[in-house]
């Protein structure tokens, strides 16, 4: 009896002590959890406008620290009560609370301190990284003050020599200038606030998941807000001062370099166009079909027509922007424009010398291609006639296969034959002799191709004329080996007869 009250007693004491350590825990999170809210907020630290925002998020996170411990603790202290009470029947509800509830919200509130703490870091990192950069540029920029001595002087009241040695300042300065515009592109100053915005957006995030309301209006969320404000303004000042003292000091060397840079613009237009007109003429090379030389020929034409186009627009544009910038100023070269008109007179006459040469060519080229197509046609149908000169067979009476003795039908056979074979010796003397008489045109035709390798555009290709001439060469020389041949064939026949 005495054991089962002892064992009662100890059963309670145990219950009482466990629903002791469920209150106590739910008691100390929900204290955490108001520790948590003020200082995830900042709301506890109260930071001024001009505090360090990384020194702010450095407190910060010392202090969630410990809130993490704190965690860390009463999930401890939760789960060895609850082993005090596993053989003992509970509260359904107190056993819900030790078991599930309770250890779900230290388990949440961990994680959502964790997020907060990590996303607290980047940020703070990120932050740092663009303080630094722009702090940097922004001293940088500050010593550039005294380059208003530079762009507040009036460069049309210098004389050359000190428009010469105040350009040299003024260009190095402008380099300067465009270093420090390279600079805050390489530093990637919208990559590294887009980042910058990024890590807010988690930290938001973060700070909602805590709060669990709007957090629009917290200490922290000012405070950031403000600090990104000033950092975009900072950013925006530093790029149009340096945009400022660039466009001036250029201002100041547009207005020194007018008449060279209008002179360096044409005289660069006209090397295009010297390079254009000697790049068409090197590449004026009639290759491949000879059909298709006349329309490469007349291509050529069109386009030097093009170039001389091109050298009368710069005429009646550039040449006279020139000549109103040589005009302008004492300090101006007129010589060197004078130079430059005589240089574009030249290129006219080549030009035009050069489309003369290449409308000549037409009727140079017509006639070889046509006489050479007219020989080849020729030689072809000569080849014809021999072949149907040669292509009927004539025998001798003596092979006839008949015993015939009268005299007077072998003297008529034999002088049929006779007359068969004269008629046949006729016609290929005829076009032996015609063959021998066009050696002269084959000769003519050869030179004709080889005017085509002349020294002016369009020059044919070498080895294309070189191919053609032996073409030529080999079907007359085999049509005359096969005339003589056959006419002395004949000849014999005739003899012996």
């Amino acid at each position: 009896m005495e054991d089962a009250v002892k064992k009662a007693e100890e059963m309670e004491t145990r219950i009482q002590a466990f629903q002791s350590a469920v209150q106590n825990t739910r008691r100390q999170l929900t204290s955490v959890e108001w520790d948590v809210v003020e200082l995830s907020t900042w709301e506890r630290l109260k930071p001024s406008a001009s505090e360090p925002v990384v020194e702010v998020v450095e407190e910060v996170i010392h202090q969630l620290s410990g809130s993490l411990q704190t965690l860390t603790r009463l999930s401890h202290d939760l789960e060895q009560a609850v082993e005090t009470i596993d053989d003992i029947p509970t509260s359904p509800r107190l056993n819900e609370d030790a078991k599930t509830a309770l250890p779900n919200k230290l388990r949440t509130l961990r994680v959502y301190i964790e997020k907060y703490i990590k996303s607290s870091i980047a940020f703070a990192n990120s932050y740092r990284t663009l303080v630094d950069s722009l702090s940097k540029v922004d001293a940088r920029i500050s010593e550039k003050e005294y380059l208003s001595k530079y762009t507040s002087l009036d460069v049309c009241r210098l004389n050359s020599e000190e428009w010469t040695s105040l350009r040299d300042e003024i260009q190095d300065e402008l380099s300067v200038c465009l270093q420090l515009e390279q600079d805050l592109r390489d530093e990637k100053f919208e990559t590294k606030f887009s980042a910058l915005r990024g890590r807010f957006d988690d930290f938001l995030a973060s700070l909602r998941a805590i709060v669990a309301t709007s957090t629009s209006q917290c200490s922290a969320t000012r405070l950031f807000e403000a600090q990104i404000l000033r950092l975009t303004e900072m950013l925006q000042v530093c790029t149009k001062t340096v945009t400022n003292l660039r466009d001036d000091l250029d201002a100041q060397l547009r207005k020194g370099d007018l008449y060279h840079d209008v002179l360096n613009s044409c005289q660069s237009r006209l090397d295009e166009i010297e390079a254009d007109l000697v790049g068409t003429l090197d590449s004026a090379t009639l290759r491949g079909d000879m059909k298709i030389w006349l329309a490469d020929t007349q291509d050529l034409v069109c386009k030097v027509t093009a170039i001389e186009s091109h050298l009368c627009d710069f005429q009646t544009k550039d040449l006279e922007s020139l000549v109103l910038a040589a005009q302008s100023s004492d300090e101006f070269l007129p010589l060197s424009t004078q130079a430059l008109q005589d240089r574009w007179s030249e290129l006219v006459t080549r030009a035009i010398n050069a489309r003369a040469a290449a409308e000549s060519s037409l009727s140079v080229i017509q006639d070889a291609t046509e006489a050479f197509k007219d020989m080849i046609s020729w030689i072809g149908e000569a080849q014809e006639r021999l072949n149907s000169i040669c292509v009927k067979s004539i025998e001798s009476p003596g092979s006839f296969d008949v015993e015939i003795n009268e005299p007077g039908f072998l003297i008529d056979s034999w002088s049929g034959f006779v007359e068969t074979r004269s008629s046949r010796l006729s016609k290929l003397t005829k076009l032996h002799e015609e063959a021998v008489s066009r050696r002269a045109a084959i000769l003519s035709t050869t030179e004709g191709l080889g005017k085509l390798k002349g020294p002016s555009p369009p020059r044919a290709d070498p080895s294309a004329i070189r191919a053609m001439e032996l073409e030529l060469a080999d079907a007359y020389a085999d049509l005359m080996e096969r005339c003589q041949t056959v006419l002395s064939g004949e000849q014999e026949v005739l003899k012996g007869t």
